[in-house]
């Protein structure tokens, strides 16, 4: 039962991304046809919105609820990450094309 927060923040994320319809498979085949800007820029906003989050987490050595240093390592680059990218993407992107989906 203490945990009921994060069960209610989940449900509260779940209820925004079916609202901002980004789990349709229309708005999906949409931004793989380059027909909408909608999901690139959710998306896009998502990565801005991160970034910014970081850097203001850095910028003001910003602490946690229990006052613990927030550290966030450098990540080194691996072309695992390309690939499984890719993969995904593709992956996306088929099930978002489905023809049968007429």
């Amino acid at each position: 039962m203490k945990n009921i927060r994060f069960t209610i923040a989940g449900v509260l994320f779940g209820i925004i991304l079916v609202k901002s319809q980004v789990i349709s498979w229309f708005r999906i085949q949409e931004m793989f046809r380059l027909e909408s800007f909608h999901m690139y820029g959710v998306i896009g906003s998502a990565i801005l919105v991160g970034m910014i989050s970081v850097w203001l987490i850095k910028y003001f050595k910003l602490k946690t609820i229990n006052r613990e240093p927030i550290i966030i390592p450098d990540k080194q680059f691996h072309w695992g990450n390309v690939y499984g990218g890719l993969i995904f993407g593709l992956g996306w992107a088929v099930t978002g094309a489905c023809p049968q989906c007429h």
